[in-house]
Formats: structure tokens, C-alpha cells, sequence
């Protein structure tokens, strides 16, 4: 099964990351493949370990380090809805999606507004 996973915190540190990263493994090792589409700090020059997904795409947000109503989650969902996003999980064609974090879902929704 194809998954698409968002998550905001991949290349944050704490109890949101670790749980995402043992989810995209979990999945990975189950047989899945998986796109994440994952928050990145500003002017994140690096590359995000993939956990054994097929890809990352980073989404860059102008606020890191929160996860709370003042983070970033306003332009984490406007970077899923990107066009350029759209093309990626298009091509991908996830036949299913998860959330790992609270605002996942509306970037996910965003994603695939049919």
C-alpha cells in the first residue's frame, strides 16, 4: 500500500518526533512505501532522514520550534497545497494518508481537497 504521511516535526526533536519516525519505519518495514510530507525550519539547508520512506518533501515554515497554536501550521498547510507538493503526491498516488501530529490533517485535506 502506498502511504503519504504528514507530519510537522520530522526534523524537530522530542516525543512528536519520535513518534513520527517510528510510524514512517513501522510502515516502511511492514512492506509500505511512504512520502512524507514533513515541516522544515527556515533556511533548512540539509536533507531530512527518510526513515525508509521513497521521499521527503519539506515544506519551509517561517516559525520552528512549536507545535502549538502559534506555530506555523497556517503555512505548513498552504506548502501541502502547493502546486508543486500536489505534482509530487500525484505522482506518487498514496492510496492512503496520515496525520501524526494535530495539524497534519489540514494540510492533508489541502493536499487532496476531492
Amino acid at each position: 500500500m502506498r502511504w503519504s504521511v504528514f507530519c510537522q516535526a520530522l526534523l524537530s526533536y522530542g516525543i512528536t518526533r519520535r513518534l513520527e519516525r517510528t510510524t514512517i519505519r513501522a510502515l516502511t518495514r511492514a512492506g509500505h512505501s511512504v512520502v512524507v510530507v514533513a515541516g522544515a525550519p527556515p533556511a533548512f539547508a540539509g536533507e531530512a532522514d527518510a526513515c525508509g520512506a521513497q521521499a521527503v518533501i519539506q515544506i519551509p515554515l517561517p516559525t520552528w520550534g512549536r507545535l502549538d497554536g502559534a506555530c506555523a501550521w497556517e503555512a505548513y498547510v498552504a506548502g501541502a497545497a502547493a502546486p508543486a507538493t500536489a505534482a509530487c503526491l500525484a505522482a506518487f498516488a498514496p492510496e492512503a494518508a496520515l496525520s501524526v501530529d494535530w495539524h497534519g490533517w489540514a494540510a492533508c485535506e489541502a493536499a487532496f481537497p476531492d
